[in-house]
Parts: C-alpha cells; sequence; structure tokens
C-alpha cells in the first residue's frame, strides 16, 4: 500500500502478469535495486494467474509451458520453481464430427472423426489446394479465410479453421486477417501437418513434443515465485494500483498519474516498461499526441473470456487434461482439468473442470450470472458424458476483460501508429501480450520481459525497441 500521495522509482514496470514479473526479476538480477510493479488488480499472475475457491486452486483458463517452449522461460521456472515444476504426459481431445480424438490427432483419429467418406473428401481437398498453391502466403492483411483455403483446402477449412476463427476472433472469417493464421504452430506449413499427423499415426508411445512442464501448485505458482524474488532483491511491488494516464514531455515520460484505493497518485519514473494493453496505454498518454492516434488505438480490439468453475463429487474417468472444441455448437472453446495437471490442484474424491467462453466485454454472455452459464456448461458437459449434473456441488465465474487480440483487417495499420508515437518516448517500452497487442503463450511472456528489461538499462534504453521486438512478431502459438 502506498504511503504518499507520490512515489518514485528509476524503473516502473506496469503489470505484476508475467511479462512484467519477469522484466521486474531481471531488473533485481541486473543489479537494479529501484524497481516499482504496479498491478491493477489485488494479486499478480495477470492472466496466468490463477484462485482458491472451496478447497481447489485453480488456473485462469488452460497454461503449461510446452516442451519445445523458449529454453530461458523453462530455464526461469525450473530456477524458481525447482522441484515443483513437474513433467507430465499430454493428454488432449478434440470433439469433431461427434466424436472426442486425441489432440493433436493422428491419421486414424481423423478418419474415425470424419468418417472414411469425409477423410478422403479432406484429403482430396487438401491435394487439391497443394496443386493449385503457386504463391507463397500473402503478406498483411490479405483474408483468413482465403489464404485458409489455399494452404489446406475447402473442406478441412470448413470442418475446423473456419468455426475456430469465428469462436476467437467474434467476426466473419472473411474479416479476419490473413496474420492470424502466422500465429499458429502449424497452419502456413501445409507438410508439416502430413508429417506430424503420420508421426502419431506410426509411433505409439509418446515423443518429446507428447509432454509439457507444469507447476505442482497451479500456473500462478511461476508468479508468485518471481515476486518473492522480486522483492527479496529490493524491489516494490504494488497490488491494486490502476494506472490512468502517463505524463510526457519531448521524448521522455516523466511521471504515471493512477489510483489506489480510490486515491490518486503519481509515480515518477527514470524509466518505463508498460505491459498494459496498448491500445489503453496510448489512449492514457497526457497529453494525447492527436486524434488520429487515439482512433487507431481504440479500434485494437479484444476478445474477452468467462471462465465457469464447476466442481462435481464424482472423479472422472477420462484421463485427458484439456478437451478443444472448435466447432459453434459448443458454447465453450476449451475445457481443462486441473486435477490431470497436478493433483495437488483437485481432492482425489472431487473433479474440478474450467470452461472457457470466449465472449466481448459487456456483452450478454459477459453480464450473465454464474448460475446461468453455470447450467448451460452443465448441461452441455452431461451430454458429453464428463459429468452428471447431480454430481456438481459448486459453481463459480470469473471474467477476464482483455484475453484474445482480435486481427480484423486492418489492425497491423492501426498499431502500426500506436507505436509510432511510444516509439518517441525514449524511455518507455510497451511489451507482452497486451504492450505488443500478441497472442502468446507463457514462455513468449516470459521471454519478452526478460529482454525488455535488458533493453531499458541498455544505453538505447527504449529505442531501437521496434527492431528488437520484432521477433516476437514470429512467436507461434500452441495450443
Amino acid at each position: 500500500m502506498f504511503q504518499d500521495k507520490c512515489e518514485q522509482g528509476k524503473v516502473v514496470v506496469i503489470g505484476a502478469g508475467l511479462t512484467g514479473l519477469s522484466a521486474a526479476h531481471r531488473l533485481v538480477q541486473l543489479g537494479e535495486k529501484d524497481v516499482v510493479v504496479l498491478e491493477a488488480d489485488e494479486a499478480v499472475g495477470g492472466l496466468a494467474g490463477g484462485c482458491e475457491a472451496f478447497g481447489h486452486t485453480f488456473d485462469y483458463g488452460s497454461h503449461r509451458l510446452h516442451i519445445h517452449s523458449e529454453r530461458d522461460a523453462i530455464a526461469l521456472a525450473q530456477n524458481v520453481l525447482g522441484e515443483d515444476l513437474l513433467r507430465r504426459v499430454r493428454r488432449g481431445k478434440l470433439r469433431l464430427k461427434g466424436r472426442f480424438i486425441r489432440y493433436p490427432p493422428s491419421l486414424y483419429d481423423l478418419t474415425r472423426s470424419l468418417g472414411i467418406g469425409g477423410s478422403i473428401k479432406c484429403l482430396a481437398s487438401f491435394i487439391l489446394a497443394g496443386i493449385q498453391r503457386t504463391n507463397p502466403p500473402r503478406a498483411e492483411d490479405e483474408c483468413y479465410e482465403e489464404d485458409l483455403r489455399r494452404l489446406v483446402g475447402d473442406a478441412l477449412y470448413q470442418a475446423f479453421y473456419s468455426p475456430y476463427a469465428l469462436k476467437v476472433f467474434g467476426i466473419h472469417p472473411s474479416m479476419v486477417s490473413t496474420d492470424a493464421i502466422k500465429r499458429r504452430t502449424t497452419v502456413t506449413r501445409p507438410k508439416e501437418i502430413i508429417k506430424d499427423i503420420l508421426r502419431r499415426s506410426f509411433f505409439l508411445s509418446p515423443k518429446s513434443e507428447d509432454y509439457f512442464y507444469y507447476p505442482r501448485q497451479g500456473c500462478r505458482s511461476i508468479g508468485d515465485a518471481l515476486a518473492r524474488k522480486i522483492r527479496e532483491g529490493g524491489g516494490r511491488i504494488y497490488c491494486g494500483v490502476q494506472v490512468k494516464n502517463v505524463q510526457w514531455r519531448g521524448n521522455r515520460v516523466l511521471a504515471l498519474l493512477a489510483e489506489s484505493s480510490g486515491k490518486p497518485i503519481r509515480i515518477v519514473a527514470d524509466a518505463v516498461i508498460s505491459t498494459m494493453p496498448v491500445g489503453d496505454l496510448v489512449c492514457g498518454l497526457d497529453p494525447l499526441p492527436d486524434s488520429r492516434t487515439a482512433t487507431a488505438a481504440s479500434n485494437l480490439n479484444w476478445r474477452a473470456m468467462k471462465l465457469i468453475y464447476l466442481i462435481t463429487k464424482q472423479p472422472l474417468r477420462e484421463g485427458s487434461e484439456t478437451f478443444y472444441f472448435p466447432e459453434s455448437r459448443y458454447p465453450f472453446g476449451r475445457i481443462s482439468v486441473p486435477g490431470r495437471f497436478s493433483r495437488d490442484m483437485s481432492s482425489s474424491q472431487e473433479t474440478t473442470f474450467c470452461v472457457e467462453v470466449i465472449c466481448n466485454y459487456a456483452d450478454a454472455v459477459w453480464n450473465a450470472e454464474c448460475d446461468q452459464l453455470s447450467r448451460i456448461c452443465i448441461r452441455e458437459l452431461e451430454r458429453l458424458g464428463l459429468l452428471r449434473a447431480r454430481d456438481v456441488v459448486q459453481t463459480m465465474s470469473v471474467g477476464l476483460r482483455q484475453v484474445y487480440p482480435v486481427y480484423h483487417s486492418g489492425w497491423s495499420a492501426q498499431l502500426q501508429v500506436a507505436q509510432d508515437v511510444l516509439d518517441r518516448l525514449h524511455n518507455l517500452i510497451s511489451v507482452g501480450r497486451g504492450g505488443l497487442f500478441l497472442h502468446s503463450n507463457i514462455d513468449h511472456s516470459i521471454v519478452m520481459g526478460q529482454e525488455a528489461a535488458e533493453q531499458i538499462l541498455s544505453s538505447e534504453e527504449g529505442r531501437g525497441w521496434q527492431e528488437r521486438s520484432a521477433r516476437f512478431r514470429t512467436f507461434r502459438v500452441r495450443d
């Protein structure tokens, strides 16, 4: 809690998600003791945070460190968690055409789900698309729908990618930029799709990519461990502090204006690392550069998410830890079972489910009561055979306002307008999922924070950050 209306820090980090905490941790490691971290929520962790309720520990959605995650991120997690970083076998399931199949799928799985006729249709469509594919994927702001059909064929596109895009982005795929394709692991490489499906078809034992790392006490324990290290190193972390405005003159940030418990606070900063959504950051500049910049920044839209937690009094016989639902017939996109990630996350006599419902902030789903959403989810999970309604003993919901960036046509031009303004401020770096408008995994978030810390302490400060951060846009998301 702030004691005065004015605070000062040599480096101020906005946001205590994994990017902000990794940045502050790296600053302390490099010898910078005067570090202040400001977090709007009442706890650290951001989207990789979590909560406890009814004697259970919950993540905010499904998170993990994939076996091929950024090495520096895995090393950091191993350093702060030690033996509490578990190595788990991946047993995901995909619901497609009325069947659960392994995810990622094998050729046998796809055939079982699509049927022989449907599989032949998809294969023929895929081959035909390959024959017709004479040019590489087009550059910026082409159509997701057109490019995906050209890459994987119409049949596979209609079966999987079209409903997936509508569910995640909330707009018709014809309005989604082709950049959304580049964010996925294998979509832009058809040969890799075939190679992976065939490998899974003929190798029965788990391979390296079928494993993942997971903290024994949930993903929020990474943030909690980093926060302890930061405080031990002399850094300060304040939760419940919402940054409202960024005061600047010339080419430098002078101070941050924030609120804590309804009281205004001014934080003087020599340098700032911001992980808040880039649109909010730009719109909070004081003075605001111009109306064009404000319009561009406000058009960088996000999809929200409601998390519905269900606790049942019966153990789950199905051994999978994650279930994926790309089809529009299901109101949710993904369901995770915390106890399958780590036994410490749930009682052996109960099963907990985390149901992810993607929505828009303040729409009907967002505003719906927990009981209403729970009833819908319970009914669907009962139809799927994952639970019995009479066994559900507790429900809870959590809302996350800004989860998935919406890559609509023209988004990159609007982001560039916002970034051009921020680049003029030499002692400011905007980074992370929010700060760079990225769909990213937790290892990406950790690495971005580490590199931002190194950059801000260099003689260049934030100058040249756009060039250094360009590689972050090559990150591919893994489910």
